[in-house]
């Protein structure tokens, strides 16, 4: 490639490594200043013989540039794609060559760029987000609020100024409500605008909404905007995770949130709390579809809930399983042979000595409630309902042993099976009162998407960062910040 040719697509390239930073990448992952280097020795030699090998060098980072930026604009840089398959994998490849490809024929890299995009990256808000936060980076970051009593309504402290221009930069207190202490009170007091500039602030960042200075909310407070952008920057990263085009009806599931989402033609037409695995059984992320579910299901028990909670449980009450419908069949048995729980030495039995398993029947106190949602996968991972419906009124509702529990199953079942004909939300309910199991084919699939983003814009478009319930983060920002 000729100089005059390459000259502007170094250019348009520089330019893009540039604005990789405001879709939440960093300039340097992808050699800019080897680039900009390179460059300005081609140019200060223009008059040597054989610039050959100097262009030849420069093509060959120009093209790894662009491939490495495309790859991580595609299907992002920290962790593997949701839809982790090798079908994905060589597509994405290939869409990634054939950018590269045109590029050279047309020149114009950031409309290559932008074609590589999924879906889960046109989030303005969170771009806007981003935006703002690089903006408070570039003016020095926020004030730190030193320590001290914590403070409420009607106290006064000389930190208050300080905690108020705090709350200002990130728009958590809002100016038109505001008179800083122009008088130069020693002590000026904490007084209603405070206090909602601060629930606001709680809110935001997964807080308790006691519009008190407390400890954790001064910590919260004192978290450097580096480490904020940083928390922008992996979300915005895990949302390349889900598949490029995602289908005009899907579930998303966000396990940090606890919060599932129903989505057609774009649109969120369902929202429901869902409660997810706990920190030792943690809710996987991944990405399947919903073929079919079963009004009334059976709950097959698994290995860890029988050793956690059964085994020690019928040591102490021999009427265990017998009280809550859980019956033992044996393993590899065409008839299903049922064995009495009566001659079972539960003393002396230990997991790996169990060589039956165990089936809870449908009723009103089955784990899986009256509807499993089935989604065949390694894990074992399904979306049920469940009759501990009190559980959806705690703030925190990691509790599972890595399942999906839905708060609203009969409105999920409607949604799932809208384009199923002859089925409404009143013959699901007629059924589950029946109390038969029965199977329910759905006439497309539904894709269903566990993602775990612990940064989300919320219904009033404010951005949210949620507690890091798996502790993910640490790994992710590793991955993330490594030039590789």
């Amino acid at each position: 490639m000729t100089p005059a040719r390459l000259q502007p697509l170094v250019q348009e390239m520089i330019h893009a490594i540039r604005q990789s930073r405001f879709d939440g990448l960093e300039p340097e992952f992808y050699h800019l200043k080897e680039i900009i280097t390179a460059t300005s020795a081609i140019a200060g030699n223009s008059q040597q013989r054989d610039p050959a090998t100097s262009i030849a060098s420069l093509d060959l980072l120009l093209s790894h540039a662009f491939l490495q930026l495309g790859r991580h604009l595609q299907r992002g840089k920290a962790g593997a794609p949701i839809a982790n398959s090798a079908r994905f994998l060589k597509t994405a490849d290939n869409q990634l060559l054939e950018a590269l490809s045109n590029l050279l024929v047309s020149g114009k890299i950031f409309s290559e760029l932008e074609g590589l995009k999924t879906n889960g990256q046109h989030n303005k808000s969170l771009r806007q987000a981003l935006g703002k936060y690089l903006r408070i980076k570039a003016r020095g970051g926020w004030p730190v609020i030193p320590p001290g009593k914590a403070l409420k309504k009607g106290d006064r402290d000389i930190r208050i100024n300080l905690i108020k221009n705090r709350l200002l930069q990130t728009g958590d207190l809002n100016k038109s409500t505001i008179a800083l202490n122009k008088k130069k009170e020693p002590a000026p007091v904490f007084d209603s605008v405070l206090e909602s500039a601060i629930r606001h602030f709680q809110g935001r960042h997964g807080l308790r909404r006691s519009g008190r200075l407390n400890r954790k909310t001064r910590l919260a407070l004192n978290l450097p905007v580096e480490k904020r952008l940083l928390q922008i920057q992996i979300n915005m990263d895990q949302r390349r995770r889900l598949p490029r085009n995602l289908r005009r009806r899907h579930i998303i599931v966000n396990i940090p949130s606890m919060e599932l989402k129903a989505i057609l033609n774009k649109k969120i037409v369902l929202k429901m709390r869902v409660i997810v695995g706990k920190p030792e059984h943690q809710t996987p992320v991944l990405s399947d579809t919903i073929p079919y579910l079963v009004i009334n299901p059976y709950w097959y028990i698994p290995p860890d809930f029988i050793k956690d909670e059964i085994l020690p449980a019928m040591r102490k009450d021999p009427n265990y399983l017998a009280i809550r419908g859980i019956r033992l069949f044996e393993k590899m048995s065409a008839d299903k042979k049922e064995i009495l729980a009566e001659n079972v030495d539960w003393q002396s039995l230990t997991p790996d000595k169990i060589n039956f398993y165990f089936r809870q029947d449908p009723g009103w106190d089955n784990s899986l409630g009256a509807i499993k949602f089935v989604m065949p996968n390694r894990q074992h991972i399904y979306l049920h309902d469940t009759p501990s419906k009190s559980l959806f009124q705690k703030s925190s509702r990691a509790l599972s042993f890595g399942c999906v529990r839905v708060e609203q199953p009969v409105k999920l079942a409607t949604f799932v099976l809208q384009d199923t004909r002859n089925w409404t939300e009143s013959k699901i309910r007629r059924l589950m009162n029946i109390g038969d199991l029965q199977r329910v084919n759905l006439s497309e699939p539904v894709p269903l998407y566990l993602a775990y983003w612990t940064v989300q814009m919320d219904q009033k478009n404010r951005l949210q960062f949620l507690p890091d319930v798996y502790n993910l983060e640490p790994d992710l920002i590793a991955s993330f910040t490594a030039i590789k």
